[in-house]
């Protein structure tokens, strides 16, 4: 908003000399200019603040529904022997931060809720009844009422107040002083389009095409992402080039010079290590046996008998 206002007003000195060797009027004008619509042109210069600040709130929002869409997909898959598909992304992929900013990237704690999602399951050996996912929950659920309630509210404050002007005031939007109220109308509006545009972003349709994309539309069980398989080497490996970036990145926000080697890194908002221990569960050489025979239905005392290591959780309702 600076650089306007200072334009605005170095185009005063500037008329100045242009009629002092033109003998015109353009002072006179451009005086009379802003003397007549000064009201409207400070009007679109809060307007231009207000988009700018509002990108923030449409960061948040799709932060939002991000861990909305991800604790949905997660509770779809428990008390089943397979790894989530979006779990699997994550892990795959690390998620870094929506807004586009060095800063946000590297403190951005999502990647971090996907690895303690994963470290709390993972070294589990875990009862289950059934060898599908639930249904999902309906979107409306998973966006959450409070939510739909903030778009419809941010929908319907600018129109509502726009009939209040029109109708009951008699006045005009773009004239006398319900213009200086356009900018927060402006602001409500965007509020409400930032939040259609995570709902659309986060819905289930685009998750599935996102899975398909990159190769995650798979079942996974959770033996085969301990270390000693390829989905835990894929999934140590993405760790560790993620926390080398982030720091690098974090060299950079401090003009530090990037080193060869990194130390280890002592951010909070970073992920853990994705597994509890280095070393491998000792049920490892039981799971599969378990879960095929569980599979089909014929457990025999011996592979069934497990009461030390499978905890049980019971079958949703």
């Amino acid at each position: 908003m600076f650089k306007p206002i200072l334009m605005i007003v170095l185009l005063f000195p500037i008329c100045f000399i242009v009629d002092l060797f033109n003998d015109g009027n353009w002072l006179t004008n451009y005086t009379a200019f802003i003397k007549g619509w000064w009201d409207v042109i400070l009007s679109v210069l809060v307007c231009k603040v207000v988009f700018t600040k509002n990108k923030d709130y449409k960061y948040r929002a799709q932060e939002e529904m991000r861990a909305n869409q991800y604790m949905s997909e997660i509770r779809r898959y428990e008390g089943i022997p397979y790894v989530p598909p979006i779990m699997l992304m994550y892990m795959k992929s690390p998620p870094g931060s929506i807004k586009p900013t060095d800063y946000e990237y590297v403190n951005n704690t999502f990647y971090r809720t996907v690895v303690n999602t994963f470290r709390d399951r993972i070294y589990v050996l875990q009862e289950c009844d059934s060898f599908q996912p639930y249904n999902r929950e309906p979107y409306f659920d998973v966006i959450g009422t409070k939510n739909i309630g903030k778009c419809l509210m941010y929908f319907g404050l600018p129109i509502a107040w726009m009939f209040f002007v029109y109708l009951v005031l008699e006045q005009s939007m773009f004239f006398d002083w319900p213009l200086f109220t356009v900018p927060f109308m402006f602001a409500a509006f965007l509020r409400g389009v930032y939040w259609l545009e995570a709902f659309i972003k986060y819905h289930p349709q685009r998750l599935d095409r996102e899975l398909k994309e990159s190769g995650c539309d798979i079942l996974v069980t959770w033996r085969d992402a301990i270390p000693d398989r390829d989905a835990g080497v894929t999934f140590i490996r993405a760790y560790y080039s993620e926390m080398e970036r982030r720091q690098r990145y974090e060299n950079t926000i401090q003009n530090r010079t990037v080193p060869d080697q990194y130390p280890v890194w002592n951010n909070p908002n970073f992920a853990p290590f994705p597994y509890p221990s280095k070393n491998l569960p000792v049920w490892e050489k039981e799971y599969e046996p378990y879960y095929e025979q569980k599979k089909t239905g014929t457990v025999d005392s011996k592979v069934g008998k497990l009461p030390n290591n499978i905890v049980t959780f019971p079958k949703k309702t």
